[in-house]
């Protein structure tokens, strides 16, 4: 899809109701900065520890991200972050499929 097509997040169009849609649209507004670029890993990932708290091993572990991963993107670094995620998404492939 070309990106002028791509529709603006539900949640930019509306205020939260409730405290988690707040949580979940202080999330959506936290991954568009990634996804700009405009802050470095380590930096907004702190944000995104402090608004997930006591649920961030449940999401990291969720979008396949290992401690290592996410220690190596603390630490800004891309290749260990992408070597370490590599390996929980290889072991996620193979469980699924039985190989």
């Amino acid at each position: 899809m070309p990106a002028d097509k791509i529709p603006e997040p539900l949640a930019a169009k509306s205020a939260p109701a409730t405290a988690s849609s707040a949580r979940a649209h202080r999330i959506e507004e936290l991954a568009g900065r990634i996804l700009r670029g405009d802050r470095a890993p380590s930096d907004y990932l702190k944000d995104v520890k402090a608004a997930l708290g006591e649920r961030l091993e449940e999401v990291l572990a969720t979008n396949l991200i290992s401690p290592a991963a996410f220690a190596a993107a603390l630490a800004d670094d891309y290749d260990a972050f992408l070597l370490e995620r590599s390996k929980i998404i290889d072991e996620a492939v193979s469980q699924l499929t039985g190989w």
